[in-house]
């Protein structure tokens, strides 16, 4: 019994970690975006963005596979 509760809650544990890193992903695109619409934007800035987006799709598609 003790065994079960323990899987549900780390289920539930990597549930939220799913979704917050998929909000995580949103905001950064949402961000992303509205800086690519400046006239003036720094690149190394926007690679940053880009890695950070990348690095928590990676992360997300590690934990579906599971």
């Amino acid at each position: 019994m003790y065994h079960q509760s323990r899987l549900g809650r780390d289920e539930t544990s990597r549930e939220r970690l799913e979704k917050q890193l998929f909000r995580d992903v949103q905001r950064l695109i949402r961000y992303l975006d509205s800086r690519k619409q400046l006239s003036s934007v720094d690149s190394s800035l926007m690679a940053d963005y880009e890695r950070m987006i990348l690095e928590r799709c990676e992360v997300l598609g590690e934990i579906s596979r599971r």
